[in-house]
């Protein structure tokens, strides 16, 4: 007897993602203004970010991996213990080492935004997900976080300020 296959719908993938993202992850119940705000500024640089890495990457014979890791200063740390709790942001500082760190940069914990919250909120390409999932995260744990992304959040403009980011 053959067995049939099916393949499954982008479409749906997405849907269930961000049903997962916005239902599950992001309760308003469980996180404040400030929680949603800092999601939203990091969300959003990542996003800019990553996209400056493709369209960079269309000229390099060594593209740049998408990313969705970050630094925070210590002493901003606090700051992100609702969302450590919710699952919206891991700390890898306990499972990763961070080996390059810019002058400027933040010399903190290592941080990750969760994959959903990335995938559904535009962080990351949807289009090239699963490439970015097997090989560009990969890529850039094996770097030691070379491409990581280092955030001040006195920058971020929910604070009033913009500095701009750190590449």
């Amino acid at each position: 007897m053959r067995k049939s296959y099916k393949k499954i719908s982008q479409r749906d993938i997405e849907n269930a993602v961000q049903i997962v993202a916005s239902n599950q992850i992001l309760t308003q119940k469980n996180l404040n203004t400030d929680d949603f705000n800092i999601v939203a500024e990091i969300i959003k640089r990542m996003s800019t970010r990553n996209k400056k890495a493709e369209t960079e990457n269309k000229d390099k014979e060594t593209p740049i991996p998408a990313n969705i890791y970050f630094t925070i200063n210590y002493s901003q740390f606090q700051e992100f213990n609702n969302l450590l709790l919710q699952g919206c942001i891991h700390d890898k500082g306990r499972t990763r080492l961070k080996k390059y760190y810019k002058e400027e940069g933040s010399h903190g914990p290592l941080m990750m935004l969760d994959l959903a919250l990335a995938l559904s909120n535009g962080a990351i390409d949807k289009r090239r997900a699963i490439d970015i999932f097997r090989k560009d995260l990969k890529i850039n744990a094996k770097s030691g976080f070379k491409y990581c992304q280092d955030f001040d959040l006195d920058s971020f403009e929910y604070k009033g300020k913009n500095i701009g980011i750190f590449y």
